[in-house]
């Protein structure tokens, strides 16, 4: 594919691996329990120039909350997980070309002080409730 226009993420998860991630969040979660943390300089996937952005890439996120150790336990726990994962330098929308510079393979919802709808709606998922003890 080329040109401008071409755009993709693609990534394949062994959900096998999930459990121990899940516990590795968990215990980041607790650490920053009930904080609304900034999201503006994260990667997401949104598409659009202004906030609200609801999709972040995963790793990226959890490691602006991590120590390097807890960070280097996250990424092998991710690659136990993330058994194939490809993206294009740039994805287009409506609203223009965006680079990607982080991609995990995983995204992720982040709970943010405006999306009291989403954020209520999302506590509601299994990986909420496995990653969070509130």
């Amino acid at each position: 594919m080329e040109g401008d226009k071409r755009s993709a993420t693609i990534s394949i998860i062994k959900t096998a691996g999930l459990s121990n991630l899940a516990n590795l969040i968990r215990q980041i979660n607790t650490e920053i329990s009930g904080s609304f943390l900034p999201v503006g300089n994260l990667q997401n996937y949104d598409g659009v120039l202004k906030a609200p952005f609801y999709f972040f890439d995963f790793a990226q996120y959890y490691q602006s909350l991590s120590d390097e150790d807890t960070y280097n336990a996250l990424q092998e726990y991710i690659s136990q997980c993330v058994v194939y994962k490809r993206n294009t330098p740039f994805y287009a929308t409506e609203e223009g070309i965006f680079p990607i510079t982080a991609f995990s393979g995983m995204t992720t919802f982040i709970m943010q002080r405006e999306l009291n709808d989403l954020n209520e709606e999302y506590t509601k998922l299994q990986w909420y409730k496995d990653t969070n003890t509130h």
